[in-house]
């Protein structure tokens, strides 16, 4: 049983969430494995360099200052990343050398050859060297595209299949991009007509957009105190470049928004009272670990300790690189992964031909997306309408 955990990012670590994930009897029915997939992990070459971090190239904060209705900082936000893909593309490690049948060299480049498609050829050739017996495949969230991939192109070899938390497997950037940007005004305005058309929870009789809009006055207003409960942090998010501004906080609120609906009647009142102080206490509350809400997931890259310490990692048994230490996967490499996304970038990168594009078409295409689906950007709204 061949097993992806996601990501991209999912190590073979995922071996270890197995023991959770799977009932006794199916674990016991099964050799399951799982693999450092191209570029993570042990594997060589590393997306772990700076030049692939595209948070470590924003000097000016250009991302974080990003609003979808200035032009300005659109533009200033695509050269940042069209910067990072320059630099990625030319880091010297990427480029290897290999001798050809006739004696002669030729160099590759690595980021063409470590795609979600590399990745199913991967497995083909781990289930070759097994002895050539049909795989069964559980593909979870981005494994659902590699195991997709693999039944897509080695369907003869493929015994059994799961597929739980499907992704979209299309390649094409900007047919993705519209659709994401269509499912979250949908899910906004979902949101708001079930308030408005008389889900109690919300508190009966109320104007949804209007308190959506008051809320993103608050987060105005509190944006420097959330800097500030964030210092202990400071010199994590400084290492790799991460500022935290404005958008995660509406983003994180609105999350909340939609999964408690009892919330949302004390909070639109609050924000329709411009109380700031009563905003700003109940944020504080929601946003602690002990509560288990969407801002543990950002902590917690800060945090070494990761549910497969329940089971132990035999590193010293596993064929490890230089650069790989006796606690890998779970310290200096896991941090770098989680708060860069860099695997995600580079396989999405890779996927859809190394997000070439034109600055100019770039910029227009995104600010006009946001024209047409304004609730994909509720982050930072300016007015809903």
């Amino acid at each position: 049983l061949a097993i992806h955990c996601g990501g991209p990012g999912s190590l073979s670590s995922c071996l270890y969430n197995a023991e959770i994930m799977l009932p006794d009897e199916l674990r016991g029915s099964y050799n399951i494995v799982a693999v450092d997939q191209r570029g993570m992990g042990r594997s060589e070459p590393t997306f772990m360099v700076e030049d692939c971090a595209v948070q470590l190239q924003d000097e000016d904060g250009a991302l974080s200052a990003m609003s979808l209705i200035n032009e300005d900082s659109v533009r200033a936000a695509s050269k940042v990343y069209k910067q990072r893909a320059l630099r990625c593309w030319n880091h010297p490690g990427f480029r290897l050398e290999a001798e050809q049948a006739d004696g002669s060299s030729r160099t590759f480049h690595f980021l063409e050859y470590s795609g979600t498609r590399q990745l199913a050829e991967d497995l083909e050739r781990f289930r070759v060297l097994f002895g050539s017996q049909k795989l069964n495949i559980y593909g979870i969230s981005y494994g659902t595209v590699v195991m997709g991939t693999y039944a897509t192109v080695f369907p003869n070899n493929v015994n059994l299949m799961i597929l739980d938390a499907n992704v979209d497997p299309g390649s094409d950037i900007v047919s993705r991009t519209v659709d994401d940007a269509r499912a979250k005004q949908q899910r906004l305005d979902y949101f708001i007509a079930s308030c408005e058309f008389g889900n109690g929870q919300c508190g009966g009789d109320r104007d949804m957009r209007t308190c959506v809009n008051n809320v993103n006055e608050m987060v105005d207003a509190v944006s420097e105190q959330f800097d500030s409960f964030l210092t202990p942090f400071a010199s994590l998010f400084e290492l790799f470049g991460i500022r935290i501004g404005k958008s995660m906080i509406m983003a994180i609120v609105l999350e909340l928004l939609f999964s408690v609906y009892e919330e949302v009647e004390f909070v639109c009142d609050i924000a329709a009272d411009g109380a700031v102080e009563s905003f700003w206490t109940w944020l504080m509350d929601k946003f602690t670990i002990e509560n288990s809400n969407p801002m543990v997931s950002l902590i917690a890259a800060t945090n070494t300790t990761n549910i497969t310490d329940l089971y132990p990692m035999d590193s010293e048994s596993k064929p490890t690189s230089g650069f790989a230490t006796p606690d890998f996967p779970f310290k200096d490499y896991t941090i770098f992964a989680e708060v860069t996304s860099v695997c995600q970038d580079m396989i999405t990168a890779q996927d859809m031909s190394l997000g070439a594009y034109d600055e100019d078409r770039y910029v227009k295409f995104l600010m006009e997306l946001h024209q047409q689906y304004p609730g994909a950007g509720t982050q930072m709204p300016g007015m809903l309408t």
